[in-house]
């Protein structure tokens, strides 16, 4: 579509446009940050670097390239892209494993028990 507009429009609609990956890393975010509390993980686990690993491709994308780290800058877009295809892969394995919950018994058995 940008072929049909003329050479100074085009270039006009390329500035305005999103860089590869932006929105989608923007939308990734925002639902991880919408349920926050199913994403937590318990207080010193050591799953918490993993998880930051995993979102840190997703904070490149929705930056800047003109702002990025050192670190960030060893990768290019694509490769940052490809780094949070396979962090939104990881994500749900690690944070979706059963936690322990309060054993709460059946009230109907509850009234069998011995005291």
């Amino acid at each position: 579509m940008l072929s049909e507009l003329p050479k100074k429009e085009a270039d006009e609609v390329r500035l305005d446009m999103p860089a590869y990956g932006q929105l989608w890393a923007a939308g990734f975010l925002i639902v991880v940050e919408h349920w926050e509390d199913d994403w937590s993980l318990p207080e010193d686990s050591k799953d918490e670097t993993f998880v930051d690993a995993c979102l840190d491709p997703f904070y490149a994308l929705i930056t800047p390239e003109a702002d990025w780290t050192s670190e960030e800058r060893k990768l290019n877009r694509d490769e940052h892209v490809a780094s949070a295809i396979w962090g939104a892969y990881d994500l749900p394995r690690i944070l979706a494993r059963p936690r322990l919950r309060p054993a709460r018994p059946d009230p109907q058995r509850a009234r069998t028990w011995p005291q």
